[in-house]
Formats: structure tokens, sequence, C-alpha cells
């Protein structure tokens, strides 16, 4: 799956201080330990790449105990 981002932000690649200190709120900085090379949350550091698989991997396990009853 590709992901497609909007440019909200700039696109060189910048520390999580210098992004803080621009007042962002995401920015494009190294490459996560997982390989994604996506940009990452000011506030967390997260990846927004790994942040989206978390997601779903939760609603995942959230519908499968719904549906279990």
């Amino acid at each position: 799956m590709r992901m497609v981002y909007v440019r909200l932000f700039p696109m060189e690649k910048l520390t999580r201080n210098e992004a803080k200190a621009r007042g962002l709120s995401r920015f494009w900085g190294e490459p996560c330990p997982k390989k994604h090379n996506s940009p990452r949350y000011v506030s967390t550091g997260a990846c927004l790449a790994c942040q989206k698989l978390r997601n779903s991997e939760v609603l995942r396990k959230r519908e499968q105990r719904t549906h279990q009853c």
C-alpha cells in the first residue's frame, strides 16, 4: 500500500527540535526503526506509518471482540 501525504510541512529533513522551534506538528526526519520513510509527529516523535498500522491493529482487535458475542 502506498501512502500519500499532503504537504502541510516542509519536505526537508529536520530534527525534532528544529521542527518544534518552527512550530510544526510534523516533520521529515530519519527513517524509523522499521525503516518507514514517512513524516513523524513532533509531539511524540512517532512515525505516521507506524501509528497508522498500530491504529488499524487496535481497530481490528476491537471489532473481533465485539463480533464474538
